[in-house]
């Protein structure tokens, strides 16, 4: 069904990524920066005693600073899942949806 059709997909996809990075010579890496742009924000704004967290417990930024820490989570995102690392790929969807709630 949908499923065996997008298992069959992804698993195409993946062939593709890789024989692209082998003729590339491309060696598929963790991408640190999103995370730690969130990590040096969140520092940043408890050393100058600001709250991070709403009431329902979600981290935001600064109304003039979301929509580049948007744009900066959405290439990281699309970058994780071109090489792969879905795990971060998700875990920056989640922060995008947070952002975006």
């Amino acid at each position: 069904g949908s499923m065996e059709r997008a298992l069959k997909e992804m698993e195409r996809r993946r062939k593709k990524q890789i024989a692209y990075n082998q003729k590339y010579k491309i060696t598929p890496k963790t991408i640190q920066k999103a995370v730690q742009e969130l990590e040096e924000f969140s520092y940043k704004a408890r050393s100058q005693g600001l709250s991070l967290v709403r009431e329902d417990g979600i981290e935001y930024a600064a109304k003039e600073n979301l929509p580049a820490l948007i744009k900066t989570l959405r290439q990281e995102m699309q970058e994780a899942a071109d090489n792969l690392d879905f795990e971060l790929a998700a875990m920056l969807r989640d922060k995008l949806i947070e952002l975006n709630a």
